[in-house]
């Protein structure tokens, strides 16, 4: 299977695990792991990356170094004869130790459950020594003179609490009105000066974790499609703006939701399924909520790669229809109308830290965890002119359990006939890009920013950037 081989090449490649952070959550870094006797290094990086797969959950998550982590773990591999014996101790970034922890087998079949066993102690005595600790408030930082901006009449928000991940216009387009969104809450707000205002907010249910924002406009007013998923599958819900509050309409809808502007043209809403077996299931569907139902019409066959969330069109100037996703790996894919594809990007682009978790009997019978997780793309932007933009979030990519970005900048691609051709770039921004809105009105980027992951100490921070298109 594809994702078994998947993660067979993640674990050859050795590649380290990093989780993104929720809230209250414990980063742990796992160091480089010791062998007695010095022996074989592919088979420690590898009990490593076990180690730190193993660690994540239940509070405590694992992230790419030292620098980004509330704990710091060391830990060993001693063989004599058939049996061994894994060693790991945890200590706060000042080098005080707060856990040693062990466990011994007398044959390989006994190393990988052992692995699961430390982890599982180390965890527990983390939570219990570094969740007791008092914690201080984190002051906001003080303001500081910005530079000159890299394009004229760019402007930034101040500092909005949380970690956000999803944004959409809460009336028409450049009224400074907001839809804001976090895991488990979204928020009605609006921007004054330079400060986002909160006008009201409506929590989500604990069992489900928003993945998608949207807006649209319909007969004068505003639906808010929050896309959710639980362990089973989307559990989605539909919002209305009335006056300055939220009014659920719709709740527990098995789609997912996207807004769009296909080639460029007007703002509509789409809907995908998800199966048992399949992360994407079908087409995309045209979609509208009418009647209290989600309607479903002209159906959007994907290409390879393709869902609700990578993709878009656009049409050359042979008026010849192309359809635009991000492959798995972040490249940009440029396919004919018939499916067959035509171009791949060099660089990656893209990137988020959103996932939704599916279970999985393959991922489980190699790793031991019943649940895989499943990163969502950016958006594609179409504009009015036919010009492709994407925003490219720089980081760790990791295809198994988890992705850290912490800086981006935007792109902007026209199609010359055989070939995407880059014909402006944004300065580079020194935070990670959750999601991002376009005004057409104005040509300018709406760009939410996270500017503080969350974590122990810290419910985050993000960002509005206001950023004009040439």
């Amino acid at each position: 299977m594809q994702r078994t081989f998947t993660f067979l090449l993640l674990l050859l490649a050795a590649l380290i695990i990093t989780t993104p952070a929720h809230a209250e959550s414990i980063r742990a870094y796992v160091a480089e792991m010791k062998a007695t006797p010095p022996g074989d290094s592919g088979l420690m990086t590898t009990l490593q990356f076990l180690l730190a797969n193993r660690l994540n959950g239940e509070g405590v998550i694992a992230v790419p170094s030292a620098a980004e982590a509330d704990v710091i773990i060391n830990s060993s591999y001693t063989q004599i004869g058939k049996v061994f014996s894994l060693d790991a101790s945890a200590a706060l970034p000042q080098g005080k130790p707060i856990a040693s922890v062990y466990e011994q087998g007398d044959n390989q079949d006994a190393l990988i459950p052992a692995i699961g066993k430390v982890a599982a102690k180390l965890r527990a005595e983390i939570v219990k020594v570094v969740a007791a600790r008092p914690t201080q408030p984190i002051p906001a930082p003080a303001p500081v003179a910005v530079a000159p901006a890299k394009t004229q009449e760019e402007w930034i928000s101040q500092r909005i609490e949380g970690a956000l991940r999803g944004i959409g216009a809460a009336a028409p387009s450049g009224n400074g009105e907001w839809v804001l969104a976090r895991e488990n809450q979204i928020q009605l707000c609006r921007v004054e000066g330079n400060r986002v205002v909160t006008l009201a907010s409506e929590k989500l249910p604990l069992r489900a974790q928003l993945i998608a924002l949207d807006t649209l406009e319909a007969n004068g007013s505003t639906l808010v499609y929050a896309t959710l998923t639980d362990d089973d599958g989307p559990v989605s819900r539909i919002y209305t703006r009335d006056g300055n509050k939220l009014r659920l309409l719709a709740q527990d809808l098995h789609y997912l939701f996207r807004v769009i502007s296909l080639g460029g043209g007007p703002r509509k809403l789409y809907a995908q399924e998800v199966s048992q077996n399949e992360d994407f299931y079908g087409d995309v569907y045209e979609a509208a909520f009418e009647n209290g139902k989600v309607q479903l019409k002209n159906p959007i066959k994907m290409p390879r790669y393709g869902n609700i969330f990578n993709f878009n069109r656009f049409v050359d100037q042979e008026g010849r229809a192309h359809l635009i996703v991000f492959s798995e790996g972040g490249y940009l894919v440029v396919y004919s109308d018939q499916g067959e594809e035509l171009w791949r990007s060099s660089d990656k682009f893209g990137g988020s830290e959103t996932f939704f978790r599916r279970r999985d009997a393959d991922y489980q019978r190699i790793t031991g965890m019943q649940f895989r997780k499943r990163f969502l793309d950016q958006r594609i932007l179409v504009t009015e002119k036919g010009e492709i933009v994407v925003p490219q979030n720089e980081g760790t990519w990791v295809i198994g359990d988890s992705r850290s970005f912490s800086r981006y900048t935007v792109a902007l691609f026209t199609w010359n006939g055989s070939s995407l051709e880059e014909r402006w770039r944004s300065h580079k921004i020194q935070n990670y890009l959750s999601d991002f809105a376009y005004e057409p009105a104005g040509r300018k980027l709406v760009l939410l920013e996270v500017v503080q992951k969350e974590g122990l100490l810290s419910k985050g921070g993000s960002a509005l950037r206001l950023m004009p298109v040439p």
